[in-house]
């Protein structure tokens, strides 16, 4: 059985590596000449250092990423952030105040403060013990807008804020953010150890991609149908593919230009996801900043671009042996929005302007730059999304020959992409039993 697979990121290398495993013929094509989606690395020019600019890390609970990991050797590889998050705050005498990600205690707040924001917490996680990485079946909490759910204002900026920055790259409005979303979030970010790959994440993806027939540089222009079957690919040459089966995996929105023009119901669930933009500001500096921190949280402002920053030489030591600092200041959404189309060196000056009012002569100390934009950063989980996703998923079920993938069902992560692929395996191979 041929398989035509669109996409070789995450979602479509696993699938293909999978598939390919049970005999199945299979051929990935991807739009760029690399593999990875969201997922790259740079070098500090004329260095050994290198940096994941896109995806960061991997979560200590991620089974299938682990299963992946250790298949292609790569365990030895896996090292674990040890380092705090230091985070910028007048409310605080030293205007900063530092602490792990595992029950922060948050200098901004009282005892009291911090104790009810633990309970909160705590309450919120054992009445809902819910897979974080799955599409839910019976989602209560889908339907529950968070804001409404947690009205304290503390716990909204420390627990809400800095989750939906960090784990979504989005500042977060209370109207708009699922309950069952920050439940997640609570459980993958707050719940597990970070990991890394000494020769960054990539070091995956293009180990999967040397075992895999994947065709770079080609764009696919749409699915084909015949009596109703998805019988393969178009490809924008105008080269028609033949295939028994076809797997998406791609972004939402290039998901639902390449469905044919009558699956409206289908496309209308793929366009409405939002999946803003992000931008990545790296500075490679000449000198080390602080030991044992790897991250920095700054309070929102509307005249501020960046919402926080990771010092890639303390996140993982092994990737910068310069020992160097790599600070990566995150532009998330809406700020990425407005800022995407500046140049590069805009952004760099005022990624340095902002930065240096907290860490005093970074512009001084910085050697070189680069500057990474994320036109698809993280599929947003909107009130109601698990909701429309089992109905979409209910709908692409009753379609021959076509399967989609991606992390945007259930979650933006590695293993949330993964419990896709292994949901369009399985259907795959009941569809071959069957017919067989």
């Amino acid at each position: 059985m041929k398989i035509a697979i669109v996409g070789a990121g995450i979602s479509g290398l696993a699938v293909g590596y999978w598939l390919q495993r049970e005999n199945y013929e299979i051929v990935v094509y991807e739009t760029s000449s690399v593999p990875g989606g969201r997922t790259r690395t740079e070098r500090r020019p004329n260095s050994e250092d290198i940096v994941d600019v896109g995806t960061q890390y991997f979560h200590s609970n991620y089974k299938r990423t682990l299963s992946l990991v250790r298949e292609f050797g790569l365990e030895a590889e896996i090292q674990k952030v040890r380092g705090k998050t230091r985070f910028f705050d007048d409310r605080v005498n030293t205007g900063s105040f530092v602490t792990g990600h595992r029950v922060p205690y948050i200098s901004a707040g009282s005892f009291w403060d911090n104790l009810k924001m633990s309970m909160s917490g705590l309450w919120m996680l054992l009445k809902h013990p819910i897979d974080p990485y799955a599409v839910l079946k019976t989602p209560k909490i889908d339907s529950l807008c968070a804001g409404k759910v947690i009205k304290n204002q503390f716990d909204w900026e420390f627990n809400v804020r800095a989750l939906m920055t960090a784990g979504a790259l989005i500042e977060p409005d209370p109207k708009d953010v699922s309950l069952l979303h920050v439940i997640r979030l609570m459980r993958i970010i707050v719940m597990t150890d970070y990991l890394t790959l000494n020769g960054g994440l990539s070091t995956l993806h293009e180990k999967m991609a040397r075992q895999l027939n994947v065709e770079y540089n080609t764009r696919v222009a749409g699915i084909l149908e015949s009596n109703q079957k998805v019988v393969g690919l178009k490809l924008e040459s105008g080269e028609i593919i033949d295939a028994d089966k076809v797997v998406i995996a791609t972004p939402p929105s290039s998901a639902a230009d390449l469905l044919p023009a009558d699956w409206s119901d289908e496309k209308s669930f793929l366009t409405q996801i939002e999946h803003p933009s992000a931008i990545i500001v790296t500075l490679f500096l000449t000198q080390p900043l602080e030991n044992d921190v790897w991250s920095y949280v700054f309070r929102p402002s509307e005249r501020n671009l960046v919402s926080f920053c990771v010092d890639a030489s303390n996140k993982n030591s092994n990737m910068v042996p310069s020992g160097k600092a790599a600070l990566q200041a995150w532009i998330c959404h809406p700020a990425s929005q407005q800022a995407f189309n500046q140049t590069d060196q805009q952004l760099v000056q005022s990624v340095i302007k902002e930065l240096s009012k907290e860490l005093v002569d970074i512009g001084q100390a910085v050697e070189s730059s680069h500057v990474h934009r994320v036109s698809n950063a993280i599929p947003q989980m909107s009130i109601g999304h698990n909701k429309r996703t089992n109905t979409f998923l209910e709908l692409m079920d009753r379609r021959s020959g076509v399967e989609l993938c991606g992390d945007y069902f259930s979650g933006g992560y590695v293993e949330c992409a993964l419990w896709s692929v292994e949901r369009a395996v399985n259907n795959i191979k009941r569809s071959n039993l069957a017919k067989s």
